[in-house]
């Protein structure tokens, strides 16, 4: 969101759940939630990945370390790692756990990734660019 804020919806009502939820200092591009439920990392345009409780949206983060904006996230299977794909043509794994920087990938697109998924034994990953 150009505000710089997330809200959760029920996705059957349409009723607001949780918002505005305010702690990136710019655009929100990218959401996920981990597979069990429990967490949904955020990733936006000032380069920062922030993980969300669900319970008291307490954060973890911000993870620092990208030089661009965020344009999609995707958490892992295991629900321990998350994957950054940002506008520098770079995609990047991350240990929620700590926020460390697991793994930067090669650089194989030519222009800004725009999405990402992780298939679902976490074996393979697939991104596609502009």
């Amino acid at each position: 969101s150009y505000d710089m804020t997330m809200r959760l919806w029920d996705s059957f009502t349409g009723k607001l759940v949780a918002g505005p939820l305010r702690r990136h200092n710019a655009s929100v591009r990218a959401l996920s939630f981990s597979p069990d439920g429990a967490r949904f990392v955020s990733g936006a345009e000032d380069g920062t990945i922030r993980v969300w409780d669900m319970h008291d949206y307490q954060i973890t983060g911000p993870f620092r370390g990208h030089t661009s904006s965020i344009i999609a996230v995707a958490y892992f299977p295991d629900g321990k790692h998350v994957v950054s794909a940002l506008f520098d043509e770079s995609i990047r794994i991350w240990d929620v756990r700590t926020g460390a920087l697991a793994k930067e990938l090669l650089r194989g697109h030519n222009d800004a990734i725009d999405s990402i998924s992780i298939s679902f034994d976490g074996k393979k990953l697939a991104s596609g660019a502009y």
